[in-house]
């Protein structure tokens, strides 16, 4: 093009201001209008080679938490909990904050809140609170489940219990069993 150009003004005599303005002006008007199309496209391209994240991940992204179904050049597909699929543009995903919570590792802690009558002995509630939690399906006994005294409220001083969890998806089914099993066990004792 270059040698073209060169050709066409000194052999030729012909005048190319005006064909390097249009082009130059041309080429602005296409760098606005391809402006999101090409900032999707490489940043695609930089998750791509990152890999963050992968096809199976559980991921959270701007309150959102849902599984990686799908990665393309474009965008991410996430199913949620509630059978509700995210569609977010991979330009989204390159400026936004995401917790990964498949890496580095699998395990997950989740922290589960439980109040009890002031008349409860707190090493009684405490056992028990432990003795469920290592119960409870997909709670790890490696390490231990951690129980803590986190209020001193009105009626009730409230605790927490810490599970290790290694499969994130079962967060929803572990933390019911765990808040059923506490409450049955302790009332049946």
């Amino acid at each position: 093009a270059i040698g073209v150009a060169i050709v066409l003004s000194a052999v030729f005599g012909v005048d190319l201001k005006g064909t390097f303005t249009a082009l130059g002006v041309g080429g602005v008007v296409l760098g606005f209008a391809l402006q999101d199309t090409l900032g999707t496209l490489f940043s695609g391209i930089a998750l791509l080679f990152e890999q963050p994240f992968q096809i199976g991940d559980w991921l959270e992204v701007d309150g959102k938490v849902g599984k990686v179904i799908e990665v393309n050049w474009r965008s991410v597909h996430i199913m949620t909990r509630n059978l509700e699929q995210l569609i977010v543009p991979n330009s989204v995903l390159s400026q936004a904050v995401i917790r990964n919570y498949n890496k580095p590792s699998v395990q997950h802690v989740e922290a589960v809140d439980i109040g009890f009558s002031y008349g409860d002995a707190p090493n009684l509630v405490k056992r028990v609170m432990r003795e469920t939690a290592l119960s409870t399906t997909g709670v790890l006994d490696n390490p231990l489940p951690v129980i803590q005294t986190i209020s001193y409220d009105d009626s009730s001083i409230g605790y927490r219990v810490r599970l290790f969890l290694d499969d994130y998806s079962q967060v929803p089914k572990s933390r019911d069993e765990c808040l059923g099993c506490t409450a049955g066990s302790f009332w049946t004792r």
